[in-house]
């Protein structure tokens, strides 16, 4: 009913009407038709109607909005219910669907909700479902705990299913479109990214090259969920760098594992970069990216060991990028922070003159960057578990 009466009210002029009616038939069927005084749609596009991804061209030009996936829908729901849907429309004066279901008389007596509950069931529905607030706040309150989801869909209702499967376990963003999505994978470095295929002004596709070619963001695992589940398209998504492919409709619990399972991926890459100052890199063509930022900041890092001026604004100067996309993209490779990586860097330098050299310890200090000796000394000792004097002796 959702999709048929969206359907009528979306091509009907503000002048015109949709009507909803249902009734009982002579042999113990149930009838619902929903007729419309819209724009109709032409003989020729009839018979069509009902497959995926039909859209009927407009004057030549325009496609009819839509992803042309919600009559395709009702037709599988009627089928599933063993009822049928059909048809009947005149161009420039309307169409008119017609589903009949069959009636069993199986489902046991109960008293049903009374209509105060009704309405309050469906305003409830579309006022928590909403996608409005989501648009306005970009994203829900966020925690230090969770990850972070950035959900790229342009359907209001897949949107509002993803967020109420995903806001307990996840801080979630939501972009409307490509476009949106690769600005908000730049403002907030996402954990995780969760995109549809056919969205208006840029598609999923489109956004997949940007995100997995862009330093600041190529870490992050893109998920694809959409209904064009041909292996072509499946294929092509990949080879553009998608993590996963998912077809719609789609399983929740395979979904939220897939999720959770790629985020687990991630965090054993942090083994490739955790070691201070020696991180394992080779030539896996999957890491170069990676790889490139790692090494262009631990040579800027190690340049700059001496320096006790040298700090992590300096770095994300250098770097070309906002505190907030080094910190999460750094962080996700190597599970530690800009500061706490470059703190420990300085302090492995120390170690190595007070054990190789005659120096004292406040020269390590100093020709490790650290203004204050008190505080090198205590840091060391929580670094490596002893004092930096007995390293000396």
């Amino acid at each position: 009913m959702s999709n048929l009466i969206s359907n009528a009210l979306k091509f009907t002029p503000p002048s015109g009407h949709v009507k909803v009616s249902t009734s009982l038939t002579g042999d113990g069927r149930f009838e619902l038709r929903v007729s419309d005084s819209g724009t109709g749609i032409s003989e020729d596009f009839l018979p069509y109607i009902f497959d995926r991804f039909s859209r009927e061209k407009i004057n030549n030009t325009n496609t009819s909005p839509g992803s042309g996936l919600g009559l395709a829908l009702t037709k599988e729901l009627v089928k599933l219910l063993d009822g049928t849907v059909t048809a009947e429309s005149i161009v420039g004066e309307g169409t008119e669907i017609t589903v009949i279901l069959p009636v069993t008389y199986d489902a046991p007596l109960q008293e049903g909700p009374g209509l105060h509950e009704l309405k309050s069931r469906i305003s409830s529905f579309f006022i928590h479902h909403d996608k409005k607030e989501y648009r306005q706040q970009g994203h829900i309150p966020m925690s230090v705990e969770k990850p972070i989801l950035l959900i790229v869909e342009d359907n209001d209702d897949v949107v509002s299913y993803l967020v109420s499967l995903f806001a307990g376990e996840y801080d979630v963003i939501v972009a409307t479109n490509g476009e949106e999505g690769v600005s908000k994978a730049l403002e907030n470095v996402p954990d995780i990214i969760l995109s549809d295929i056919m969205m208006p002004v840029m598609d999923g596709i489109e956004m997949l090259d940007i995100v997995k070619n862009d330093l600041r963001t190529s870490h992050i695992p893109v998920v694809i969920l959409t209904a064009k589940a041909d292996v072509a398209s499946r294929l092509d998504g990949l080879a553009r760098g998608a993590d996963a492919y998912i077809a719609k409709p789609f399983e929740m619990n395979e979904l939220k594992i897939q999720l959770r399972s790629l985020i687990e991926q991630r965090k054993k890459l942090q083994g490739r970069y955790a070691t201070v100052g020696h991180p394992i890199l080779s030539d896996e063509r999957d890491f170069h990216i990676e790889d490139a930022f790692m090494k262009r900041t631990m040579a800027l890092m190690m340049a700059n060991l001496c320096n006790e001026n040298y700090d992590i604004q300096k770095l994300c100067h250098e770097m070309t990028m906002s505190r907030t996309q080094l910190y999460r993209k750094f962080r996700s490779l190597t599970n530690k922070s800009p500061n706490d990586y470059f703190r420990s860097l300085r302090l492995h330098k120390a170690k190595d003159l007070l054990a190789g050299t005659k120096i004292t310890v406040a020269e390590a200090a100093y020709k490790s960057g650290f203004k204050n000796v008190s505080h090198f000394s205590r840091v060391f000792t929580e670094e490596f578990g002893i004092k930096p004097r007995e390293i000396h002796k």
